[in-house]
């Protein structure tokens, strides 16, 4: 996303989404190879890796859906007070934290990790460099540690986004751009993460 306005950051980084998405990728290259596993070991860690794939694709669902709820309220032209303040709330950790406690989304995404902890890395670890096994368990073991954890991460993931605030009541028309170009940008996640899981799927 450019940045239209210097004064003021508009970009939506993705730098820790990057990072887990690319280390995801080395853990299925590594799968790939580990052709010597067992039928029913390379099933249930192919079954672990794509459940814990799918919990981040409804993380991002989620996120995009809060993004889709302003940009209608935008084009529905509703007070831009309102508008203002679910801007806002998008950096808001302990709302996020809420939402997640009350759908209950973390807690498969501890039992998934639990499950990678428990049989994905010391099996893999022939097969993926070590270096990367190790920094791809601290990361998703921290993503999912629990509500807060998974609260802090979507508010930081937003936090230059919740920005825009600023300038709804001047420039509503270059704020309804720019939280188009993040929900698409954050739906090319979801692609590769729901690419990831369909192919551990296949894999086994």
């Amino acid at each position: 996303m450019s940045n239209d306005n210097p004064g003021v950051s508009f970009q939506l980084s993705f730098a820790e989404l990057t990072k887990l998405l690319d280390l995801f990728e080395k853990l299925v290259e590594g799968f790939g190879r580990a052709a010597s596993l067992p039928r029913n070991e390379r099933r249930e860690l192919s079954q672990a890796i794509s459940e814990t794939a799918e919990m981040i694709d409804t993380i991002l669902t989620t996120v995009k859906q809060r993004i889709s709820n302003i940009i209608r309220e935008i084009r529905m032209e509703k007070p831009r007070e309102d508008v203002k303040a679910h801007i806002l709330e998008l950096d808001d950790a302990e709302e996020w934290e809420s939402r997640y406690r009350e759908f209950r989304m973390c807690e498969p995404l501890l039992n998934a990790s639990m499950e990678l902890r428990d049989d994905v890395w010391s099996r893999l670890r022939k097969w993926v460099v070590v270096r990367d096994i190790d920094e791809l368990e601290r990361t998703v073991n921290d993503f999912i540690h629990g509500e807060r954890m998974a609260g802090e991460f979507v508010s930081a993931l937003l936090r230059d986004l919740a920005e825009l605030g600023k300038e709804v009541h001047e420039r509503p028309e270059f704020v309804l751009s720019k939280l188009t170009e993040a929900r698409d940008d954050i739906q090319k996640y979801r692609n590769h993460f729901i690419e990831i899981e369909q192919r551990m799927r296949k894999s086994i």
